[in-house]
């Protein structure tokens, strides 16, 4: 593989040796015989080897002038003719070159016209430039992320019509059953309407706060936060039967925090935990070595397929059992944006059907 760089310089080289052998060999040729000629003529006209003594000398002056003259005209041409060919060849090999560089550089810039139509098509270039080859993997790549983008923005187009489709449908119809005189509107029924436009809000609510978040639109009040107080503070409102919630924060550990934007960081690591753990336990603690945070559960844990996106917006792994279990796909985008508000950093382990470990790093 050769870079741009080295076609070009190898490139130029071939063009001036190219030129220079065309001009030099063709000159020498051209040169050869027409000095050939030139002695021939000499003489036969009487110039050389003691010939034309009967001749006056003004006549041989003036045709030995002429003589000089066609073979001086004939130098010229052949230079002239020569610089020509290899002018010629010079803009042959200078092309030839450049189309090997630049007719891949089309194929991408067609490409990218293509893309900006929503064709999303990988680039297939047969080329040994080592600059446009990664340009090609690079350009593939890009491709591949825009197609999965794409892809995730039908998959929320129809997950947010669906998940406002279905409490809206029921509202609807109970306020329309109740305007047809089909069933009284008692506190039952208001009850269920309430619930369904309370669900209708909750994801109205998660959008505009995923936004509100990724466009900075708010501030931080750092303070020192007893870190096990505020874990149990959090964890006294959460219940499940069948899960054992445990903070196992040390008495003295204290960090610095937003209260409560670390309090909206705990609420949808603990809810998404609790959500996805049939039975088992969520442990809360605090690494004084690696200086983290860690919230980790015994659930059905995450495939490994699915662990580069979930903290993407609206991403969901197993779209199945995240309708099952309930949430829209937007508690862990909002986590990892406030995270990386405070100037932490967060990551993620799991194995499937045995848990998941989301650790908050605070270096």
């Amino acid at each position: 593989m050769n870079s741009i760089r080295k076609k070009i310089t190898i490139g130029i080289l071939l063009t001036l040796v190219s030129s220079i052998l065309i001009v030099g060999l063709l000159s020498s040729h051209l040169l050869n015989n027409s000095f050939e000629g030139f002695l021939q003529t000499q003489e036969a006209e009487g110039f050389g080897y003691g010939r034309g003594r009967n001749q006056s000398d003004e006549k041989r002056l003036e045709r030995y002038q002429t003589i000089t003259s066609e073979f001086q005209n004939n130098i010229v041409l052949s230079l002239i003719v020569s610089s020509f060919l290899g002018f010629i060849i010079s803009i042959g090999v200078g092309l030839y070159i450049s189309n090997r560089i630049s007719n891949p550089l089309k194929v991408l810039q067609q490409k990218l016209v293509d893309m900006r139509q929503n064709r999303y098509k990988k680039l297939d270039i047969e080329t040994d430039t080592v600059e446009i080859i990664k340009l090609a993997e690079a350009y593939n790549k890009l491709i591949d992320e825009l197609a999965r983008i794409e892809s995730l923005r039908e998959d929320l187009v129809s997950d947010v019509a669906h998940e406002l489709k279905t409490p809206l449908t029921k509202v609807i119809g109970q306020l329309e059953g109740c305007a047809d005189g089909l069933y009284e509107c008692d506190k039952s029924h208001l009850t269920k309407i309430l619930e369904n436009a309370y669900q209708i809000g909750a994801l109205i609510d998660s959008l505009q706060r995923v936004v509100e978040i990724k466009a900075k639109k708010y501030e931080l009040t750092i303070e020192k936060v007893k870190l096990s107080d505020f874990v149990e503070s959090i964890i006294s409102g959460l219940s499940k039967d069948s899960i054992k919630i445990l903070n196992r924060v040390r008495n003295d550990v204290i960090i610095k925090a937003d209260k409560d934007k670390l309090r909206e960081i705990f609420d949808n690591l603990l809810s998404n935990a609790i959500r996805h753990t049939e039975k088992g336990e969520v442990t809360i603690d605090y690494d004084s070595t690696s200086s983290s945070i860690k919230i980790c559960d015994t659930g059905e844990g995450i495939e490994k397929k699915d662990l580069p996106y979930i903290f993407e917006r609206f991403y969901r792994g197993d779209k199945s059992r995240s309708k099952e279990t309930g949430g829209f796909g937007l508690g862990l985008a909002i986590v990892s944006e406030l995270v990386e508000a405070h100037g932490w950093s967060i990551s993620v382990t799991s194995k499937v059907k045995r848990g998941t470990c989301f650790s908050i790093s605070l270096n």
